[in-house]
């Protein structure tokens, strides 16, 4: 599939329908229906035309690489649909006009009628009455028709795609190790997965396997992936518009220490509305992504919400900036480097962090050369309420003869006397 396969291409100029029908038989749709190509033929009769494209929630674009590698074997996948579905014209979507010559040169050299359109989306709209299929598949019907067995091209995250033979199980991509989960066509699975046959029977949406450990939130990640699909969404779906928008905010809200009790139930019931309802894989995507996440790793889930806590530390909502008393110089790098001016200190002194007034964006971590400033998940070990010189440092009184260098001075916090109408204070 990832080499140009000229000679599906000279055999497809002379294929019947029964031949055509006959190869199609055995090829399943690669896209998030991995039904029988002959299947979709049938619910789709009178379609004129056969569109072919990455799905829409397709976000890493991996299998265009085969406009590039196998421009003739797309174009003969396609003649065979052409030829199988009596359709009288084919649209080919792709993302890079630097792809089209070649797509073209193949169409004319089979004598097909051909439209490449240059987009990151496929109008699911505009050709609802056609006969869609995702780019793999021509190339898979392309290999059967040369007397090859296709597999399926994934890729291990930036790496070059590869094409594994159905029952070889994911792990022969990497030999990882140490992974609380992975993630593919934008759901996240457990570890156990990787041990799972690649088949015909699933689908794999962009192909491209990520892996998470220890140290990354998925629920961080989930909200990565639900603001990349929205940015990406048409809007013209009402489903897809609204569900899309209240699952981003949900998990921003998780992410950022804002959760209600009944966010996960929530979840659960927007995305079975978008796996149901929406009209292209996009909304699809979104909704399977966001309940994959609550079901295999609800515990991560229900612990930002149930108890604020996240334990691999990376949503800076819960965590806690505070400067190690034993460890800082007195610099005065993390006060200039602090947006929010959260941070007072003065030469020679240990900084002192305002926990309340702290926006947490960690650009204090950065700065300080010392590695003095920290952060923790739990709760920031008892500290001096006030500045103190740093360890080492001259004896220095602290009469307040050199002011605090700090962009303002916070509002003491203790109890207000108040003064009622007609008393005296």
């Amino acid at each position: 599939m990832l080499t140009n396969n000229v000679a599906a291409l000279e055999r497809s100029k002379g294929v019947s329908r029964d031949e055509a029908l006959a190869i199609l038989e055995r090829v399943r749709d690669y896209g998030e229906r991995p039904l029988p190509v002959t299947r979709l033929l049938e619910e789709r009769p009178e379609a004129s035309v056969v569109v072919a494209s990455a799905d829409n929630a397709d976000l890493d674009g991996m299998t265009q690489v085969l406009a590039r590698m196998n421009p003739a074997g797309l174009i003969a996948g396609m003649r065979v649909l052409l030829v199988a579905s009596g359709a009288e014209r084919a649209v080919l979507v792709l993302r890079s006009p630097a792809d089209a010559p070649a797509i073209t040169a193949a169409a004319s050299d089979a004598g097909i009628e051909l439209t490449v359109e240059i987009s990151d989306m496929v109008d699911a709209r505009g050709h609802k009455n056609g006969l869609m299929l995702n780019i793999e598949t021509l190339a898979a019907i392309a290999d059967f028709l040369s007397g090859a067995k296709p597999g399926v091209i994934l890729s291990l995250g930036e790496c070059s795609p590869r094409e594994l033979p159905f029952g070889t199980p994911l792990s022969e991509l990497t030999s990882a190790c140490g992974i609380k989960a992975i993630s593919i066509g934008h759901r996240f699975l457990a570890p156990d997965a990787l041990d799972e046959p690649v088949s015909g029977e699933k689908s794999y949406g962009s192909g491209v396997l990520r892996f998470f450990g220890e140290d990354d939130c998925l629920v961080e990640r989930a909200r990565r992936e639900l603001s990349a699909l929205r940015m990406r969404s048409c809007g013209k779906c009402v489903i897809c518009r609204e569900g899309l928008y209240q699952l981003a905010a949900i998990f921003i809200d998780a992410t950022e220490n804002r959760s209600r009790k009944d966010d996960r139930s929530m979840i659960e019931e927007l995305a079975a509305a978008m796996t149901d309802s929406a009209r292209c894989p996009l909304g699809r995507a979104a909704g399977a992504s966001a309940a994959s996440l609550v079901s295999a790793f609800g515990s991560e889930f229900e612990e930002h919400v149930k108890r604020h806590h996240c334990t691999a530390g990376e949503c800076l909502a819960y965590t806690t900036f505070y400067v190690d008393p034993d460890v800082c110089q007195g610099c005065g790098e993390c006060v200039r480097a602090c947006p929010a001016s959260c941070i007072e200190g003065r030469p020679g002194y240990v900084s002192v962090v305002d926990a309340f007034a702290c926006t947490r964006c960690g650009a204090c971590v950065a700065s300080c050369p010392s590695g003095a400033v920290k952060k923790t998940t739990e709760s920031a070990p008892k500290l001096p309420d006030r500045q103190v010189r740093v360890r080492g440092g001259s004896a220095r009184p602290d009469d307040g003869s050199e002011e605090p260098t700090r962009g303002r001075t916070p509002a003491r916090r203790g109890r207000t006397t108040l003064v009622m109408p007609g008393k005296k204070p």
